[in-house]
């Protein structure tokens, strides 16, 4: 130690030239004592020692954390308190100061005039992680805030034939290095013989090569150039790093906000556009419905024929969309889609199989041509392959297929069944023509695969965030007609999530194959294979197998396979 007291509580320190007789006095006379336990101590001295004090023989220190002193500890608690007294000049700096509350003596305490309490330790010997934690504990207690730099001697590197890692940035710690890491993030090296701080920055830290060795580039400096920035020991150099660092993130943030403003501005402008374009598409609809010069005799003639068929006052939105090459088919869309809707949708499910065919569609398109009902654009030999009405049709019947009135059962387009074979208008002209919008959107956002009620049971909307009138028109519709509740379908997504959840499970069990050893039976590890290779639906006794499966491996892996870990 490098503190004495005598028996009125007078301090002396073994290192000051200045009262050195009155020390070897005080020492000669058996009058120095432990400022802990108050045993008596000599004064060790010589050419080659750092001047201390000991312990007489006989008498051993009842402190609880007293630990033997090397000269490296030695002289770095006076080195720490030299350079902490010029870091702060207007602070009290004081050697083993003993903190009453917690019966614990720092190394060296700087006192700042506000009152505030810093400790600083030089550990230079092994201790416990155990022991680390208690002592940080009783510091945080007391109100102090501790800092803990290490000796040299404590820190080794960790050698890697790896070329990835040089021979300076992989450090092996110990508990107690761990221990201080995970507290003060920031660990600290100080070499006594050569007056050099070695640091290892939280924001220096790569990654973990293993539980003990870690990745990290190192920073030194001369001990005499440290300063205290914020909770970091560290010289001007990084200091002005880190701030100039700072500034360009705060720029980055600036730039970020203001980029995210103008995507905003722009957003907002996008939904405006939206809202017109949708109002001057609403005025189209309702100008062709009305327009006697875009449609024929015969054209209207069917129309007003299947309006009055099915009862209907106002025409519903899904029979007058605009599709993909609509301009290859001239006659109006109310009434070819309505037609469609009349020869191939409504009633087939109680007196056919229930099943469209495109190509019947076409065939009978081309036949409506040729009898000039429809009108459609032509090509010079006016064949049929070269008249592409075909184009607007899958269009259309795969919009159909989104809205669930159809449901595709081939991958080229061709073949459908009929989901809902009647369709019954809204009671308001206006919405009709909403719906007949909002079906123009879902074409443009979503994938023919898509299901609308999904998206709308999800709230999903589509371009930006349309009229809510046109959102409540496709819900209404998608409830009014087909007659599936939202519940039914919810519970459908649940059973696919759930099938999915179960695949990755699966998937999971096989690719541990070679860590369960014998865990599992042959019957289960054949059951795993299978079922990983074939991607049928499992049935709920598969599901039971998987579960039973699952808690064996986690039990022998000491893992956990729950939906949410993979």
């Amino acid at each position: 130690m490098l503190q004495a007291i005598d028996a009125s509580g007078n301090k002396y320190h073994s290192f000051i030239e200045e009262n050195s007789e009155q020390v070897k006095e005080l020492d000669q006379n058996r009058r120095l004592l432990c400022p802990d336990c108050r045993n008596p101590i000599q004064l060790k001295s010589g050419p080659v020692k750092i001047n201390h004090f000991a312990h007489r023989r006989g008498h051993l220190c009842t402190d609880k954390y007293s630990e033997p002193e090397s000269p490296q500890h030695l002289k770095g608690k006076i080195s720490l308190k030299a350079q902490l007294e010029r870091m702060h000049p207007n602070s009290r700096v004081e050697l083993e100061y003993k903190v009453q509350k917690t019966n614990q003596r720092s190394d060296v305490m700087v006192i700042h005039p506000d009152g505030k309490h810093e400790a600083f330790e030089f550990q230079c010997s092994p201790i416990s992680e155990a022991v680390m934690n208690e002592r940080h504990t009783l510091y945080k207690q007391a109100g102090v805030k501790d800092y803990w730099i290490f000796g040299e001697t404590v820190h080794s590197y960790h050698e890697s034939k790896d070329d990835n890692y040089n021979e300076s940035s992989l450090h092996k710690f110990r508990g107690m290095e761990l221990a201080v890491q995970a507290f003060q993030e920031n660990l600290y090296y100080i070499n006594t013989n050569t007056e050099r701080l070695r640091a290892l920055y939280n924001f220096n830290y790569k990654n973990n090569y293993s539980k003990t060795v870690f990745h990290i580039r190192e920073e030194s400096m001369d001990l005499g150039s440290i300063l205290k920035f914020e909770d970091y020991l560290m010289n001007s150099s990084i200091k002005s790093m880190i701030l100039n660092n700072r500034e360009a993130a705060a720029i980055a943030e600036e730039e970020r906000v203001r980029n995210q403003k103008e995507k905003e501005k722009k957003e907002e402008l996008r939904k405006e556009q939206a809202v017109e374009e949708k109002r001057k598409r609403m005025r189209e609809i309702h100008h062709t419905l009305n327009n006697k010069n875009l449609i024929t005799k015969k054209e209207e003639e069917l129309y007003n024929t299947l309006m009055q068929k099915h009862g209907y006052q106002y025409l519903p939105g899904c029979f007058n969309i605009a599709v993909e090459h609509n301009d290859m088919i001239i006659t109006p869309n109310h009434v070819w889609q309505l037609w469609i809707y009349d020869e191939f949708i409504h009633h087939k499910n109680l007196h056919s199989s229930g099943r469209v065919f495109v190509s019947n569609i076409k065939d009978s398109f081309w036949k409506m041509i040729n009898k000039g009902v429809f009108r459609a654009k032509r090509s010079k030999n006016n064949s049929y392959r070269s008249v592409h009405f075909s184009y607007p049709i899958y269009a259309y019947i795969s919009a159909l297929a989104m809205l669930d009135v159809l449901s595709k059962l081939s991958y080229k387009r061709n073949y459908y069944s009929i989901e809902v074979d009647e369709i019954k208008p809204f009671n308001d002209k206006w919405k009709n023509i909403l719906l007949s919008i909002a079906t123009e959107e879902a074409i443009d956002v979503f994938d023919e695969e898509d299901s609308l009620r999904y998206h709308f049971e999800k709230n999903k909307q589509f371009s930006s965030k349309a009229d809510e009138l046109i959102n409540d028109a496709m819900l209404s519709f998608l409830k009014t007609n087909l007659n599936l509740s939202l519940e039914k379908y919810r519970k459908i997504e649940e059973l696919k999530s759930k099938q999915k959840q179960y695949r990755n499970t699966i998937q999971y069990i096989h690719n541990l194959s070679g860590d369960v050893g014998d865990t599992l039976s042959e019957w289960e590890r054949n059951f795993i294979k299978n079922s990983h290779q074939n991607k049928n639906k499992l049935t709920e006794k598969q599901l039971t197998v998987v579960d039973r499966i699952s808690t064996k491996v986690e039990q022998k892996l000491n893992i956990s396979l729950s939906m949410e870990n993979i």
